[in-house]
C-alpha cells in the first residue's frame, strides 16, 4: 500500500487504520428466521450428504427479527460450546429443532462507517471471529448486513506490510537449528507507540494465550466433543501416548464430517477417523509471519505450536495473531 511522499510513515499508518469497513470487500450474510430448522442452517453452511465442504462460505447465520432488527446469530462454534452436537435429537430429529432454541441472542454489530482500528480492537478484546457489519436501514435485510471475519482484518493488515510478512514465505518443514537461528536474527524491538512491520518477526510464543487441549486418538467422538465443550474450545490436538501428534480436530471437521452422521450411536466412533491427519506444526521460536503465510496459503485458521521435543504446547489461531497485533494498536492509542 503506497502513500504520498510528503507524509510520514506514522501519518500514513494512522490514516490506513481509519479506513471505513464499508470500503472492504466483505461477504454477504446468510439471513434466516428463528423458526428455521437446524437442517436449513447447515444447508446455508453448504453442508449436506452431497456437498461435504463449504470453504467458499461464511459459516455464520444471522437471525432476522423483522422490525426489531437482528435477533441473534448462529455459528459453527455454537454446535460445540452449547453441547448441541452431542444431543441425540441432533441426529434423530434435526429437522424439528428450531434455530431460536440455539442461537446466541446477544449480538454485537459494527456499522459500515466504523473503522478498521475499531473492528480490530473489538474483535480482539471480545474474541469474536465474525461480526456483522450494518450497511444502513434503507436496504433490504439481505443486502443490509455483511460479515467481517478475522481473516478479512489480517488480510488488510498484511497488505499494509507486504514485504515484512511475505519475505520469509511459508514453512512446511523445518529443523531446530534453523528456528533457533531465526529467533536470534530477528528479535522484535517495537517502535515506540507505533505498529511496525517488525511485529511480524516476533516469535510465535508471544501470541500463545492458552495451553493445547490434547486428546488421545482412540477417544470416542462423544468424549472428545464433551472435553472440547468443557474446555470452551473449538479444536484439539489428537495424540498417541500423549506425546506423538497424530492430527488436529476442529470445528471444520465437526461441521463437514460429524454432522453427516446418521445416528447418535455413531458418536462412539473414534476421533482418529474424523480428525485432519498429519497437520502442519511450527516451533514457538518460529515467526508470526510464518504462521500467517501458512494459514493464508494452505487455508487453515490455526496451527499447532510445538517445543524442541516436538511436544504440542499450544495452538495459535488467526484470532491469537490479531490479539497480539491489537495490543500494539491499543498501546499506540493509549499513548495520546
Amino acid at each position: 500500500m503506497n502513500f504520498e511522499n510528503n507524509k510520514s510513515y506514522d501519518e500514513a499508518q494512522s490514516e490506513v487504520f481509519e479506513t471505513k469497513l464499508g470500503e472492504l470487500s466483505l461477504k454477504s450474510a446468510v439471513i434466516l428466521s428463528e423458526l428455521d430448522s437446524l437442517d436449513k442452517v447447515l444447508g446455508s453452511f453448504g453442508i449436506s450428504d452431497q456437498s461435504k465442504s463449504s470453504n467458499h462460505r461464511v459459516r455464520v447465520a444471522l437471525v432476522d427479527g423483522q422490525e426489531a432488527g437482528l435477533k441473534g446469530i448462529f455459528t459453527e462454534r455454537d454446535l460445540i460450546l452449547k453441547g448441541l452436537i452431542v444431543k441425540p435429537e441432533f441426529y434423530n430429529s434435526r429437522g424439528e429443532i428450531k434455530l431460536a432454541e440455539w442461537m446466541t441472542s446477544k449480538i454485537f454489530t459494527l456499522r459500515h462507517d466504523d473503522t478498521v482500528s475499531t473492528a480490530i480492537k473489538l474483535m480482539a478484546i471480545r474474541e469474536f471471529r465474525h461480526i456483522p457489519v450494518d450497511f444502513g436501514e434503507g436496504l433490504p435485510i439481505s443486502e443490509r448486513y455483511k460479515i467481517l471475519s478475522i481473516r478479512d482484518l489480517l488480510n488488510f493488515i498484511v497488505n499494509f506490510f507486504p514485504r515484512d510478512v511475505k519475505a520469509l514465505g511459508t514453512k512446511k518443514s523445518w529443523n531446530l537449528l534453523e528456528a533457533n537461528f531465526q529467533e536470534e536474527g530477528f528479535s522484535f524491538c517495537p517502535k515506540s507507540h507505533s505498529l511496525s512491520g517488525n511485529i511480524f518477526y516476533s516469535p510465535l510464543r508471544k501470541a500463545i494465550y492458552r495451553d493445547a487441549l490434547r486428546i488421545d486418538h482412540n477417544t470416542s467422538l462423544h468424549d472428545t466433543l464433551i472435553k472440547m465443550a468443557k474446555a470452551k474450545t473449538g479444536y484439539a490436538v489428537i495424540t498417541e501416548f500423549e506425546t506423538i501428534i497424530k492430527g488436529i480436530f476442529t470445528e471444520s471437521d465437526i461441521v463437514e464430517k460429524v454432522t453427516l452422521l446418521k445416528n447418535f450411536g455413531e458418536l462412539e466412533l473414534k476421533v482418529k477417523d474424523f480428525m485432519t491427519a498429519s497437520p502442519d506444526t511450527l516451533l514457538e521460536n518460529h515467526l508470526i509471519s510464518h504462521a500467517i503465510n501458512n494459514m493464508f496459503e494452505f487455508k487453515y485458521r490455526r496451527i499447532i505450536i510445538v517445543n524442541e521435543d516436538n511436544f504440542p504446547i499450544s495452538i495459535v489461531s488467526l484470532l491469537d495473531i490479531l490479539k497480539f497485533i491489537s495490543h500494539a494498536l491499543l498501546t499506540e492509542g493509549s499513548s495520546g
